[in-house]
C-alpha cells in the first residue's frame, strides 16, 4: 500500500532545486548589478569620482542588507 506522506525522488526535492535555482538567479543579478551600475555611471558622467561613489553605495547597501539579514 503506498503511503501518501512518503514521497521520494525528483517530487521530493523540487522545492529544493526551486529554491537553489531561484537563488542562483538572484545572486547573478547582483554580480550584474555590481558591474552595471557603476559602469553606467561612467558611460554617462564620464567620472571616475562618481563611478566610486556609485559603487561604494551600492557596496555599503550590499554590506548593510548582509548584516541586517
Amino acid at each position: 500500500m503506498d503511503d501518501p506522506l512518503r514521497t521520494t525522488g525528483t517530487r521530493r526535492r523540487a522545492p529544493l532545486l526551486a529554491l537553489l535555482g531561484a537563488n542562483a538567479v538572484s545572486e547573478t543579478g547582483n554580480v550584474l548589478a555590481f558591474v552595471a551600475i557603476p559602469w553606467f555611471v561612467l558611460q554617462t558622467t564620464g567620472s571616475a569620482a562618481r563611478t566610486g561613489v556609485a559603487g561604494g553605495a551600492f557596496l555599503l547597501a550590499a554590506v548593510v542588507a548582509g548584516v541586517v539579514g
